[in-house]
């Protein structure tokens, strides 16, 4: 490339003292003086045409800088020597032959010429990368914001703002736009953080929570970044990143937390509760049968032998009934209870079970009033059904002891069982029906609070729902509504699907699958075969066994 600005000169020395300011610039410097020869360069500028300082000093401009067409390198050199500032386009030369584009930035100083010098592949890059950045920023939940330091009022808001909170951006221009929409718990930490930190100087990060235009509360992690011109702060701008999601998230994980550990505190708690409740009959029953076995080495009365055996009968029947209460929690966690529907008398069931309480009703000293004279008949699983009954008569019992007791069932298939007790809080009324829940202390009541949780899920494993009315010592009215064929599958609580729904059943052998699709079409129908009430009390019944058609 033949040089267009005047001979060689041979190099001159770096002055000893280079001004600091131009020394110490980042940017690739070189002043030219008369005749087009390089008087003075930078480090930054001779790394560039791969030269040190030294050698670019006293080289003719021509040797560093040449023009695609000779029309641009007159003007260069034109403007190399006016007294005007200009950026022009160039080539530069390598000190190994090769070109490069550059940009050049021309300003006059005294007689010499300023010439800042561009590598424009980087600028090209750099441009390229901004253009990148830019078009992220505009397709992700970010929005790119620049601030006056004086006034906070922004003076630019990428378009996201729009779509993550909703105000138009000419709304964003506004006086005190963002104090404003800060949310009021988090306003004044959020702008003492930004005055101080922009005040020092300093760039930071911080998360808050603004009022998008719909009310929607929208979490945001601001990085800002303070301009500085002379060490004084004239812009600050930044990034504000949603992150409404991470936040859900994290609060989601923590109420699952809480929920594990709510969980293992009340399996820890049943664990010491069930312990307790097995062990004291499981003590009476030895006690009892070393009396038997004291008394038959001895010469002891028949009666006195068959009380003591009568006692122990009680202690096993009650250590039967815990692990019956353990097992049927058990098989609904599993999903192993299976309904057994027949066409059932209510009335009948009810009148069943008060029969079965007669007894221990009259120890308590509960007066028991039953209202289920007429016949109340659907398809129901008897066994369930009478497990419902039976817990909720024993806790009218436990809880209204020596006060009287009113069981009704009502022509649509609703049993209410009313005690006169010691009532429940309304904070409780909700939770008894969970599992291992107790509104009352394990020291003062027994049973491991586990009946009405099993309740709930036998009823609403016929479509029926159970309530309870009760306030503090005004006692306790739980009430159960039945739907009378098979209704459809309960939603809304996430055991439910825990229980197999079966219909009408006359045979324990499993149905075979295309009879069992047949059946969950006819499901709704009563039930043909009629159930004859036995006046004797009820024995437990074990669950059917055939599989059912309809399971959720």
């Amino acid at each position: 490339m033949p040089r267009a600005w005047g001979p060689r000169v041979p190099n001159q020395p770096i002055p000893s003292e280079p001004a600091p300011v131009f020394s110490s610039a980042p940017a690739a410097l070189v002043v030219v003086g008369a005749g087009g020869v390089v008087s003075d360069a930078n480090e930054p500028a001779a790394r560039m045409f791969g030269r040190t300082a030294a050698d670019v000093v006293g080289l003719p401009l021509g040797d560093l800088v040449a023009a695609p067409v000779p029309i641009e390198g007159a003007r260069l050199a034109a403007d190399a020597q006016s007294a005007q500032d200009r950026t022009l386009d160039a080539l530069g030369v390598h000190a190994d032959g090769t070109s490069f584009p550059i940009e050049i930035t021309v300003a006059p100083v005294g007689d010499a010429r300023v010439m800042a010098i561009r590598d424009a592949r980087q600028e090209a890059a750099r441009r390229t990368a901004d253009t990148r950045v830019r078009r992220l920023l505009d397709t992700a939940r970010v929005i790119p914001w620049e601030a006056d330091v004086a006034t906070t009022q922004f003076t630019y808001v990428g378009p996201r703002a729009v779509e993550i909170l909703g105000y138009p951006i000419d709304e964003w221009y506004t006086d005190d736009f963002w104090p404003r929409h800060i949310h009021p718990e988090d306003r004044e930490a959020a702008t003492t953080l930004c005055a101080g930190a922009t005040a020092r100087e300093h760039d930071y990060e911080f998360e808050y929570r603004m009022i998008a235009r719909d009310g929607r509360i929208v979490w945001l992690h601001d990085i800002v970044v303070v301009t500085r011109l002379r060490g004084v702060p004239q812009l600050i701008s930044g990034y504000m990143i949603d992150i409404t999601g991470r936040k859900q998230a994290e609060a989601e994980r923590e109420r699952l937390l809480e929920e594990t550990r709510s969980a293992l505190r009340l399996r820890d708690e049943f664990l010491s509760l069930a312990a307790h409740e097995l062990r004291t009959p499981l003590a009476r029953v030895g006690l009892r049968l070393h009396a038997i076995q004291r008394a038959l080495q001895k010469e002891v009365s028949r009666t006195d032998l068959a009380r003591s055996l009568e006692r122990a009968t009680d202690n096993v029947r009650r250590l039967a009934e815990l692990v019956n209460d353990l097992l049927d929690v058990s098989h609904i966690a599993r999903g192993t209870v299976r309904l057994r529907r027949e066409r059932l008398d209510l009335s009948a069931v009810a009148r069943e079970v008060v029969a079965t309480f007669k007894d221990a009703a009259g120890a308590a000293g509960c007066a028991i009033e039953l209202d289920a004279a007429a016949p109340v008949e659907g398809s129901w699983d008897h066994a369930r059904i009478e497990q419902v009954i039976t817990t909720l008569l024993g806790n009218a019992i436990k809880f209204g002891a020596g006060k009287p007791i009113e069981i009704r069932v009502g022509p649509d298939a609703t049993l209410s069982v009313r005690d006169h007790g010691i009532g429940i809080a309304t904070e409780d009324q909700e939770r008894i029906f969970e599992r291992f829940a107790r509104a009352v202390p394990s020291s003062s009541y027994a049973g491991l609070g586990v009946g009405l949780y099993a309740a709930s899920e036998i009823v609403r494993a016929h479509g029926g729902t159970i309530q309870v009315e009760s306030a503090p010592g005004s006692g306790a009215t739980f009430i159960v509504r039945l739907p009378r064929g098979c209704a459809p599958l309960p939603t809304g609580n996430p055991d439910v699907h825990l229980l197999h729904y079966a219909p009408c059943q006359t045979s324990s052998k499993p149905p075979s699958p295309g009879k069992l699709a047949s059946r969950s079409r006819s499901c709704a129908a009563p039930c043909t075969r009629a159930r004859t009430p036995s006046s004797s009390p009820p024995s437990p019944r074990p669950a059917a066994s055939g599989s059912c058609s309809r399971s959720r």
